[in-house]
């Protein structure tokens, strides 16, 4: 039977733990247990594209690429620190390829570990639309809800993805600096090509692409997913996103829109978009510090707080969930050498 565990009370299962030699860094000891980012290998220093520029992999880039695919579709497990930790898939694909607006990797944290778990639990319930995630400044919520944008317009066909933030020049920002930086960071065989302009700092637009193997296997084309996809921002304003389908949307700090685009109520207009009938279609990340309930957007942020509690009631109100983490939690400067936060005690071991 597989582990259950609790996050912020909600009960998590685990996938089964696989054997050991399929377990990332069992055999290490365990001062070397630790979250690593692989550097691609060196066959991939070069790789060719054909007249139509679609990206052409050898066996060998295949056989790694299919892997890795894999990796961020189905999770992983590691040993870190002595304990057996399973990454979900979204969080194997941030920790491993996305890259932060600094040009810095991302570093594991145990904290942002359970928080992806949380979140792919409630992903996979099918009347949930969203969630709301207060959290402290530099948490990094909104750099992982612009890796799940690019994962889904990858890994999943026909994606129509957006993000708005609190003024149109954060909104831009998020964008060019989040989004589109870290997608031309990728490998190329986890990067769409890209059908409109470059250099475009309004929208990325994905093609169907092929891919093809090399060396003699002629007729093994297959049509990567996550193609004929898009992402782009908009200002915050009520008719940002009101009309056609939604796949995935960041309300980066939800909880500071100017007050004439209440919080609540542009979510109930983006919440029509993330459905066809009754069933759900797509979903909304809220991640937000908040300020004062005077100031912009703080009261109707709690509104969403209140009509998301997945505790007195399932489906919420909103149907959304609602998260939180103290914030003690990935404090800075109290994480160990595993990337646990270290809580009660006077120093990081």
């Amino acid at each position: 039977m597989s582990e259950v565990i609790e996050i912020y009370g909600t009960k998590v299962r685990l996938p089964e733990i696989p054997s050991e030699e399929f377990i990332i860094n069992n055999n290490l000891p365990r001062k070397e247990q630790k979250w690593v980012r692989r550097e691609l290998p060196s066959f991939f220093d070069k790789v060719e594209y054909n007249k139509k520029g679609d990206l052409i992999l050898t066996a060998k880039q295949e056989v790694y690429a299919a892997d890795e695919v894999r990796k961020c579709r189905s999770g992983v497990w590691y040993k870190i620190g002595g304990r057996y930790r399973y990454l979900t898939g979204k969080y194997y694909f941030f920790l491993q390829y996305y890259m932060l607006e600094d040009g810095n990797a991302p570093e594991f944290r145990e904290a942002d570990r359970l928080y992806f778990l949380f979140y792919d639990h409630w992903f996979n319930i099918d009347w949930c639309l969203g969630n709301i995630r207060i959290k402290k400044r530099r948490q990094g919520a909104s750099s992982q809800s612009c890796s799940n944008i690019l994962y889904e317009a990858i890994f999943y066909k026909n994606s129509n993805c957006g993000l708005l933030s609190k003024t149109k020049e954060d909104s831009k920002d998020t964008f060019t600096q989040m989004v589109t930086a870290a997608y031309r960071q990728l490998p190329a065989f986890l990067k769409p090509k890209q059908v409109n302009k470059e250099d475009s700092v309004t929208e990325l637009v994905f093609a169907h692409k092929s891919q093809n193997l090399k060396e003699g296997v002629s007729d093994a084309q297959k049509i990567e997913e996550g193609h004929n996809s898009r992402i782009n921002y908009k200002a915050p304003v009520l008719n940002a996103y009101d009309r056609g389908r939604m796949s995935y949307v960041l309300g980066d700090e939800f909880g500071k829109l100017p007050q004439d685009v209440p919080a609540s109520r542009l979510l109930a207009i983006i919440s029509k978009t993330l459905v066809r009938g009754v069933k759900r279609v797509g979903w909304i990340d809220m991640p937000s510090t908040v300020n004062e309930m005077t100031a912009g957007g703080g009261a109707e942020y709690k509104k969403i707080w209140d009509y998301a509690d997945q505790f007195s009631r399932t489906p919420t109100i909103n149907r959304t969930v609602r998260f939180f983490q103290p914030a003690y939690e990935s404090y800075d400067g109290f994480i160990d050498e595993f990337g646990d936060s270290v809580i009660d005690r006077k120093s990081v071991v």
